[in-house]
């Protein structure tokens, strides 16, 4: 029998942006708040902007995940909710970091395992992604490869943006129209994506949109 700890799941994302913004992006919001598949989302009075916190469910572990303002709680997964534009999952937040062996210990130390390590093609100087488990949904960390020069790379982690799954990519570019970039293939193979226009909706993270997996035996990679 394994005495293995399970990684923290996300439970919360604390965003700052006003929620009128998400509406308008196809998100069914109900007062300052909606959810992804099982992955709340709060949000702000737009005096910040992007996600500003997150809650995990799990032991309890640091307030600070390497600047990811930390909660830890211990509740069960919400119901999901229908959503306009089709988006059923968060498929995988983004954290974009000048450290990224620093950030991943960071992640290690509150829990969390690092999965697998992947190039980032044509990068100059080299940045890597590190894939992890957070529940329903992959944490995605992107960083150089290289540790940074003494007295470089002190700025904290952060997300930087949201990949959705919709279940019907072509209804939501009826739904947003120029809102919503042309859909291309994605790098997975056989799925597509698309980038919602987020700065004109006053939207503080970047949000891509995209086809659910090919193969469902495929959910056990991390990198998709």
């Amino acid at each position: 029998m394994s005495d293995q700890v399970p990684s923290p799941e996300l439970r919360r994302l604390h965003i700052g942006d006003r929620p009128d913004g998400w509406a308008s992006a196809g998100f069914a919001v109900d007062g300052d708040r909606t959810r992804i598949g099982s992955i709340e989302l709060r949000f702000g009075d737009g005096t910040e902007a992007g996600v500003v916190a997150w809650e995990l469910a799990g032991p309890d572990g640091p307030d600070d995940v390497d600047g990811l303002a930390t909660t830890w709680v211990d509740e069960p997964a919400s119901d999901p909710v229908d959503h306009p534009n089709g988006v059923s999952r968060l498929d995988h937040v983004v954290i974009a970091t000048p450290h990224l062996a620093r950030t991943i210990a960071a992640l290690e130390d509150a829990g969390f395992e690092a999965r697998r390590t992947r190039d980032v093609p044509g990068t100059e100087p080299l940045r890597q992604q590190v894939f992890l488990w957070a529940g329903e949904t992959i944490l995605e960390v992107i960083g150089p490869a290289a540790a940074p020069e003494p007295g470089r790379g002190e700025r904290p982690a952060a997300v930087w943006g949201l990949a959705l799954t919709t279940t019907d990519l072509d209804g939501a570019v009826e739904l947003l129209g120029d809102r919503l970039s042309v859909p291309k293939d994605a790098v997975q193979p056989g799925r597509r994506i698309a980038t919602i226009d987020t700065r004109s909706l006053g939207i503080g993270t970047a949000l891509a949109v995209m086809t659910p997996h090919v193969d469902p035996a495929g959910a056990s990679d991390p990198s998709g």
